[in-house]
Formats: C-alpha cells, structure tokens, sequence
C-alpha cells in the first residue's frame, strides 16, 4: 500500500495535531465509520454515547472505491487510522486504528462499508459492543474531499423521535435507538432534510485529515 516510503508513526504522534473546532471535540476512532458515530469506525469512532444502530449496512449501492483517493495515514485529533481498500467494487475498507499511549501502542482492525444514496456516501461499521447482535452496524454519513474525511453522526434524540411518531421503523432503547435497515428512499429523505435535520450537523463534523499517501 506504501511501497518505497518509510513512515513513522512515533513521529506523527508527536508532531501531527490537526486543528480542533472549538464548539466540539472530536470523537475517538474507535467509534466507528462513524458517538456514532459510524462512525465512519463510520463510526469504529468512540464509545460512550447515544448511537442509532442497523441490522446491516445501510444504503443498498456499494460505492467504487479509488485507492489512491482513499488509502493512507489520517489523523483525528491525536488519533491515527491507517486506512487501505480491500474490496474495490464491493466498497469495503479495512481501517487500522493506533490507540494506547506512546509506550504501550496497540492496533485495531475494522471493515467499513461505504454506500452511496443518490450521491451521498455513507459509511457503516460493525458496533463491537456486546450486546450488539441482532443490530451490529453503526453508521454515518460522510464526504471525501482530496486529504480529509468528514463524518456527520446520526443524532439518536432525532431518530428516537421519528421511530415514536412512527416515521421509521425501529425501536427506543434507553437513550439508543435499533433502527430498522432504511431502504434507499428513506435514506434519500433524510438526507435531503424532509424528516428534518437528523444529522449532528449544527456543530462541526468529525474530521479525518491525511497525512501520508
């Protein structure tokens, strides 16, 4: 995936810190993906808050991927992820995912699951938590621009509500939401807004930046 270029790691973990939006902090990668999010690990991203999980992943059009446009080293925050296309056509990455302190480093290692949806990519990550069985996916909506990954989560108070008022199917769990798989034009009316504003969009995005192709 690097032929005939040496990165380090304990380099960029020193000296790469990608700008933080004030209003928020970034989530941690192993979230998914995707508080997914996930998140975009699409989630993948970070544990400890609400999420709204799927049966699978969500949106029913793989999405090609491009390798040069996907794979490298990306940073969040002080978080890195190495990311490399393993399924082209089927839309599947395999992200990697440097946690742990400076002295005891460890990996983990995830599939995402990119969909497209009338031109909106989405990302869906299996959720590693124990009792996520029936529902295993986490997932977000994201875009890719030249060197950096935005990823907006699904906000679970908005989804809570659209499943009791019977907008989507699905159940309330505590402060989660197990939502039914959306088809296509379910996916399409949320992102065009027509269930309102669903995405944790009023303050910044996750934010993926790459640092090494």
């Amino acid at each position: 995936m690097f032929q005939g270029k040496k990165f380090s790691i304990r380099k960029i973990m020193q000296t790469t810190t990608p700008p933080t939006p004030p209003s928020r902090r970034l989530p941690r990668l192993h979230r998914s993906v995707v508080c997914v999010a996930a998140a975009l690990t699409l989630l993948l991203l970070g544990s400890g808050c609400s999420v709204v999980s799927v049966p699978r992943p969500v949106g029913e059009k793989p999405f090609a991927l491009v390798a040069a446009e996907w794979e490298g080293i990306w940073v969040a925050k002080n978080d890195i992820m190495i990311i490399a296309v393993t399924n082209a056509a089927a839309g599947e990455l395999r992200a990697t995912t440097l946690k742990g302190s400076r002295r005891e480093p460890s990996l983990e290692s995830g599939a995402i699951f990119v969909t497209e949806v009338d031109g909106t990519l989405f990302a869906s990550v299996l959720n590693k938590e124990d009792n996520a069985v029936k529902f295993p996916y986490l997932w977000a909506r994201l875009r890719r621009d030249t060197d950096q990954i935005l990823v907006w989560f699904p906000d679970a108070e908005r989804f809570a509500a659209l499943v009791r008022a019977g907008k989507l199917a699905g159940k309330v769990d505590g402060t989660d939401v197990i939502l039914e798989a959306p088809t296509a034009a379910q996916l399409a009316a949320l992102v065009a807004g027509e269930l309102g504003p669903v995405f944790d969009t009023d303050a910044s995005p996750a934010v993926l930046r790459r640092v090494a192709r």
